[in-house]
């Protein structure tokens, strides 16, 4: 339970971290991808109004904005590029800070005719068709700013007709630095969660403290109270007895050892769940045959099913064996058998299947009555809960059986699950 409880601490304060993680870097991101576009509009804008690069283009020699400086400390981005010696403009393309990819600078007359197709970077990679198609297309959309396939653009009008810039954002300084900032969230984000997850980790031991003071508190006092019942119960059930003998037969005093063989009853089995649950006590696991030991628990309820005309099956797999605790496991067997002849009618059908898949045994024991209702399903192993209390009071059934047999499953770190339908079968399905 208490680990249990760690678990979903854990999950639920890394679920948050994770998800406030995206939304500030992806905010991040997403604000820097805009500025990046801006930056790229900008240039564009005066490259379309001066026919060339200018020399002061946006971001040239400058420091730049917090997130440009924060990504060229870390190394996600390369740093401004240097004047050249001679002190030409290195242009664009060079690789620098500032290198926004290739340019195209193509003119139209007022016709709409292209009458030049200039490259303004020193490599050119475009054929002059593709940049035909690219500053067709761009036309038709009829925006001043705007992108198309892999071109950035940029319309602006002229005496002479119209000047279109085109640049290729593919290994722009938009592109580079999406990417770059892209990862190195990625990588910030990533070894924060790592370095959180272990910080959750250790403060879950503390904030499941109190909880696990109170559980193994209450733990004892069912222990300590059901051995203090034992001893009362024991001479009311005598004094019972002597009682009966003296008066003879009386319906009262069969009444006080009904209820008497009751409450034993109840206290062993809290006894016994407060043995299953306890954390320290070591199983005494050997190798056995789990076949056999469930032939000597499934046998015996055949009798029962004669008398009330059930249809009993019973199909073990022969030589399964597993390392457990031998009376445990006998024990699960029976209060799963139990509890489904408890809540078979007469005539009904019960499977108990035992079949061992790979190095997994799994054990299936249905039933066909009244069925759990799927409201209930999600409880029936907790403790005291029952699905129909006046039933449940008839057949002496006091709702602890079925958590015993899900401590059982779980200190064998195995696994228990219920299915059922209202009015047809129910299923109880353990893998060891």
């Amino acid at each position: 339970m208490i680990k249990k409880l760690r678990r979903k601490f854990i999950l639920s304060t890394m679920s948050i971290l994770v998800a406030l993680f995206a939304v500030v870097l992806g905010t991040i991101n997403y604000s820097y991808a805009r500025m990046g576009i801006r930056q790229s509009e900008a240039f564009l804008q005066s490259v379309a109004q001066a026919e060339a690069i200018p020399h002061n283009r946006p971001g040239k020699n400058s420091s730049g904005s917090w997130a440009q400086r924060l990504l060229q400390e870390s190394g996600a981005l390369p740093p401004p590029t240097a004047p050249h010696p001679d002190g030409q403009d290195p242009g664009v393309g060079m690789g620098g800070f500032d290198s926004l990819g290739q340019l195209y600078l193509v003119r139209l007359d007022t016709t709409g005719e292209i009458t030049q197709i200039q490259s303004l970077t020193e490599t050119s990679t475009a054929s002059e068709q593709e940049i035909t198609n690219a500053a067709q297309s761009a036309l038709v959309k009829n925006q001043t700013l705007g992108k198309i396939d892999s071109y950035r653009y940029c319309v602006a009008e002229k005496p002479y007709g119209k000047i279109l810039v085109l640049m290729d954002k593919t290994n722009s300084y938009e592109s580079l630095a999406r990417s770059r900032l892209l990862t190195a969230s990625f990588t910030v984000g990533s070894v924060g969660l790592v370095l959180l997850f272990f910080v959750s980790l250790w403060l879950s031991r503390f904030v499941t403290k109190p909880a696990e003071e109170t559980f193994n508190k209450q733990k004892q006092f069912i222990s300590d109270a059901s051995h203090e019942l034992k001893t009362p119960l024991s001479v009311i059930a005598l004094n019972a007895d002597v009682l009966s003998a003296e008066i003879g037969p009386n319906k009262y005093m069969d009444y006080i050892r009904s209820e008497t063989k009751r409450m034993d009853g109840l206290i062993h089995q809290l006894l016994e769940l407060s043995r299953m649950e306890d954390a320290s006590r070591p199983l005494h696991k050997i190798s056995f045959s789990l076949s056999q030991a469930l032939f000597e628990i499934l046998l015996p309820f055949e009798s029962t099913a004669f008398e009330r005309e059930i249809d009993y099956h019973i199909e073990v797999q022969e030589n399964c064996f597993y390392n457990g605790e031998p009376e445990s496991i006998k024990q699960l067997a029976a209060i799963l058998l139990d509890n489904a002849f408890k809540n078979t009618p007469d005539c009904g059908k019960i499977s108990a299947i035992l079949s061992c898949r790979g190095v997994t045994p799994v054990l299936t024991v249905s039933n066909t009555g009244a069925g759990i209702a799927p409201q209930d399903l999600p409880h029936i192993f907790e403790r005291f809960y029952r699905c129909d209390k006046s039933r449940s009071e008839q057949n002496g059934s006091y709702g602890l059986g079925l958590a015993i047999a899900k401590s059982i499953v779980t200190a064998h770190s195995g696994s228990i699950k219920a299915e059922s339908t209202p009015g047809g079968i129910t299923t109880f399905t353990v893998q060891l």
